[in-house]
C-alpha cells in the first residue's frame, strides 16, 4: 500500500547556497543566486520494499557493497529530484551488532550512494536517546520535510498495530523516536523531529478509521 501525505510551503532564501558533503547532484533550482524562491515540500509517502519496482535489483546492488543487508520498511521518493528515492537497511555483524545504512538510489540508472551508516549495539545509548538500551534499533525512512530526511528509530523486534502510523507512534516517544538529517550534510548530526499537528491530525484520523 502506498502511504501518502503531501504538504507544500514556500521559503524565501536570500544569498544562500548549497553546502554538499557528498557527491550527489544538486537540484538545479537550488543554484546560487542573489535572491530566489524555493518551494519546500513536506512529504510523508512511502512504499513497502517489495512493492517497489526496483526492490530486487537494488537489494542485489547494495549487497555487493555490504553483504547480508535487508531493507527496512519505507521507500521514499524525492519531491525535488526525478527518479531519486531513499531507503534504510540493516545488517547483522559478526560481533552481534547491527550495521544501519541509509541510501540514495537513482531509479533510472540504478546508481546508489550510502549517505549514512552507524552501528546499533546492545547496552549503548541508542538513536532514540535512551541510555543503556537492551535491544538493537533499526531505522525506517518515512518522509522528507524540506531538506531533511525523516526516519523512525525503533526496536528491531517492535510490533506496532497494523493500523499504526509511523509518524504518530514516533511522535509519542517511548522506545521509538523520530530523527532526521540534512540531505546535503547527512553526517553533520542527527536531529529529533517534531511533526506539527497539521501533519499528525490526518494520520491519526486515518489510523482511527483503519481500527474502526
Amino acid at each position: 500500500m502506498y502511504k501518502y501525505l503531501l504538504i507544500f510551503c514556500s521559503l524565501l532564501l536570500i544569498g544562500a547556497g548549497c553546502d554538499k558533503s557528498y557527491d550527489a547532484p544538486s537540484t538545479p533550482d537550488l543554484a546560487v543566486q542573489e535572491e530566489y524562491s524555493v518551494e519546500q515540500q513536506v512529504v510523508f509517502a512511502y512504499l513497502e520494499p517489495k512493492e517497489w519496482a526496483n526492490y530486487r535489483i537494488a537489494l542485489s546492488s547494495i549487497r555487493e557493497l555490504e553483504p547480508n543487508q535487508f531493507f527496512e520498511s519505507g521507500i521514499v521518493y524525492s519531491p525535488y529530484e526525478e527518479n531519486i528515492s531513499y531507503f534504510a537497511t540493516s545488517s547483522r555483524q559478526d560481533d552481534n551488532s547491527y550495521l544501519l545504512s541509509v541510501y540514495r538510489y537513482d531509479n533510472e540508472n540504478h546508481n546508489f550512494e550510502r549517505l549514512y551508516k552507524t552501528f546499533s549495539v546492545e547496552g549503548e545509548s541508542g538513536l532514540t536517546g535512551k541510555e543503556d538500551i537492551d535491544m538493537h534499533e533499526i531505522l525506517r525512512v518515512i518522509g522528507i520535510d524540506g531538506n531533511e530526511l525523516i526516519m523512525l528509530a525503533q526496536p528491531i523486534d517492535d510490533s506496532p498495530h497494523p493500523c499504526a502510523q509511523p509518524l504518530v507512534i514516533g511522535a509519542q516517544g517511548g522506545t521509538r523516536a523520530l530523527v532526521s538529517f540534512e540531505l546535503d550534510n547527512p553526517y553533520a548530526t542527527f536531529n529529533y523531529y517534531k511533526p506539527s499537528e497539521e501533519i499528525l491530525g490526518p494520520l491519526r484520523h486515518e489510523r482511527d478509521m483503519c481500527i474502526s
